[in-house]
């Protein structure tokens, strides 16, 4: 379920906190999907993870991300650096946070995390990342919705509609209002 959610997502807010997280253990045994399998395997080999029930549910998710080419905007709670710097971190908050370590640059944050510097490490993300231009999945989309309801047949948020899906959706329409 959580890697359907991952394969229909843009960007992967990561936030690490004082806690690894719940271990997916015996749980593991339904993870049988070999895409999900690599995915986990590739982590595996960046993060020193030996079997899959060590690994927990955030770990998973960010595994997919990684594998699926999510972009991920990683927060790491300031007092987990310091445990980690101090060689005091549980071991399994330690291979994680190597892990998103190694693989990209991540903000810190204190007791609460301002929303200001999440949004602007959004914003950033977006900028970064032409592909991502308007930031908005159409078909999840308020208008894409309505004006489905309305009976168009497709919307554009990009503000172009290629000339062959116009030629094709003339051709089928039942009628043509305008």
């Amino acid at each position: 379920m959580l890697y359907n959610y991952m394969k229909r997502s843009d960007i992967c807010l990561l936030l690490l906190g004082d806690s690894a997280g719940s271990k997916i253990g015996s749980a593991s045994r339904y993870i049988t999907d070999p895409e999900l399998l690599a995915a986990i395997n590739e982590y595996k080999e960046i993060s020193g993870l030996r079997s899959i029930e060590e690994l927990t549910y955030t770990e998973f998710e960010y595994a997919a991300a990684l594998y699926l080419g999510v972009r991920i905007v990683p927060f790491v709670k300031k007092s987990l650096v310091d445990a980690f710097e101090k060689g005091t971190l549980e071991e399994t908050a330690a291979r994680f946070y190597s892990a998103v370590r190694e693989k990209a640059v991540y903000q810190n944050w204190t007791d609460v995390l301002n929303p200001e510097q999440v949004v602007t490490s959004l914003n950033r993300c977006v900028d970064s990342h032409p592909d991502l231009a308007g930031w908005i999945r159409e078909k999840d989309s308020s208008i894409y919705r309505s004006a489905k309801n309305a009976g168009i047949c497709d919307v554009s948020l990009q503000g172009f509609l290629p000339k062959d899906k116009l030629k094709g959706w003339l051709s089928s329409a039942d009628r043509l209002m305008l």
